[in-house]
């Protein structure tokens, strides 16, 4: 996936918000974010959302230590039961909160609402260099992270390349204006972004 700084995408899977990978090593991220050590080693992609998102085309995905957006419960003899964050937040809604507009249904718009485009909170994507590996079983290659907020895109939506990372960079930052990161954490020269 040769892509390079500027170039529009489309994408969907799992977001978070740029204020919780910024300045940070690779080492890091993958902690953070729920990738097996060394995913990262070989760089990384940072995406920047450019349109809005509306409620039904994400699902809750909760905190990032949910690896894979699932929460896990235990049954009465001892089963391990996995279920979707985004189902839980449905379920504990009620009918009457469908009828008026209010729980499951408000909470989806709030935060489509909160989806930022621009400054420090805006909606990310980190995308490794190294592919993900289909033979290797999901808990192994996305193990539970340190807890950033994390969503996920259920439709294919526009983002632009804000910066690629090599192997053993950070994406520190940068651009300004009308670029697709915002400018006072480093000087955009030292970022190799846009």
């Amino acid at each position: 996936m040769p892509f390079a700084v500027g170039d529009f995408v489309r994408e969907k899977g799992f977001i978070t918000r740029l204020i919780g990978v910024i300045n940070r090593p690779a080492s890091y991220l993958e902690g953070a974010l729920g990738f097996r050590a060394g995913r990262l080693k070989q760089g990384w992609m940072l995406l920047a959302l450019k349109e809005a998102v509306a409620p039904e085309e994400f699902a809750f995905a909760g905190y990032s230590q949910s690896s894979g957006g699932e929460t896990v419960a235990r049954t009465p003899s001892g089963a391990e039961l996995r279920t979707r964050i985004d189902a839980v937040a449905r379920a504990e809604s009620t009918d009457a909160d469908a009828r008026l507009g209010t729980g499951y249904g408000l909470l989806k718009r709030q935060v489509a609402d909160s989806f930022a485009l621009s400054g420090p909170e805006r909606i990310v994507k980190v995308v490794p260099h190294m592919p993900h590996m289909s033979a290797m079983p999901p808990d192994e290659q996305y193990p539970p992270g340190a807890g950033l907020p994390q969503w996920v895109l259920l439709k294919p939506k526009l983002f632009v390349v804000a910066a690629v990372v090599g192997s053993g960079e950070q994406h520190a930052g940068g651009g300004g204006g009308d670029f697709p990161v915002s400018a006072f954490w480093v000087d955009p020269a030292l970022a190799k972004t846009v």
